[in-house]
């Protein structure tokens, strides 16, 4: 929750990285103060936080209203609005008085009292909206990139091969830890037959070396998940000591970790 308020406080150009004592030594009598909250007051600030929360939780439920219901939403709502407006513009003002001067404050609330200072007031947080949908389409190209960068990474250590020997790797006892879990499984290889080891019961796989580096693996009985046709094809990319790290595909999916020597049988 901290996390979405700082957002919010963003979209003001302000932080809620200002200690709470400094905003407590502010008097409540000071001019400079009474100026802020002048100023807040005429440029719409309140209102527009108020439409920042709703846009923002209006996009969070286009991403996940599909698992989080309308309640849920609910509730966030009400949380932040508990902190309400007018206990942030306390903390507002130390930060101001670092980087505008009175002067700067008259001239400000000068321009909000004039026609065009109140035309942007009104239509500030229809922009806003506007704005922040605009941002939020952005967002989703950016990630897009990004994503695409990321599989494009690893397609390359996916195809890539090594002349290190890997042969030790046929035969033994080995742990397998995945980066996205960090579970560790107990495997055992013998000639084409993988046995490894869980939280459950031992599931049977087919092991067959493609290369040097590169195997594949198809379990030989029925998965709990019903994905009796699952193939994994794992392309081992870097050999560390006494092991070695590899990225694995399946479906366009792909999955990274590393494998190391372990002397217990199963």
């Amino acid at each position: 929750m901290n996390k979405l308020i700082l957002i919010l406080c963003l979209v003001f150009g302000t932080s809620l990285t200002i200690k709470a004592q400094e905003a407590l030594n502010e008097s409540a009598n000071d001019s400079y103060a009474l100026k802020v909250e002048k100023m807040l007051e005429l440029s719409g600030a309140s209102k527009n936080f108020e439409v920042a929360i709703e846009t923002i939780l209006e996009l969070q439920k286009e991403s996940y209203g599909s698992i989080l219901s309308d309640e849920f939403f609910d509730e966030i709502e009400k949380e932040i609005k508990v902190v309400g407006f007018e206990k942030l513009v306390p903390e507002f003002i130390p930060l101001y008085k670092r980087h505008l001067t009175e002067e700067d404050l008259d001239g400000i609330i000068t321009f909000y009292e004039s026609d065009i200072g109140k035309k942007l007031n009104e239509k500030t947080p229809l922009i806003m909206q506007e704005a922040m949908h605009i941002g939020a389409k952005w967002g989703e190209e950016i990630g897009e990139v990004i994503l695409a960068k990321i599989e494009g990474s690893n397609e390359m250590l996916f195809n890539k091969e090594i002349e290190t020997d890997c042969s030790k790797f046929k035969n033994g006892t080995f742990k397998v830890t995945d980066e996205f879990s960090n579970i560790v499984n107990i495997v055992e290889r013998k000639g084409n037959i993988q046995i490894e080891k869980g939280n459950g019961e031992p599931i049977k796989f087919e092991i067959i070396w493609l290369n040097n580096n590169r195997y594949t693996l198809k379990p030989l009985q029925p998965l709990e998940n019903g994905m009796e046709s699952f193939m994994l094809e794992v392309n081992i990319y870097e050999v560390i000591e006494k092991g070695y790290k590899f990225i694995a595909k399946s479906k366009g999916i792909y999955l990274k970790g590393e494998v190391k020597e372990h002397s217990k049988r199963i």
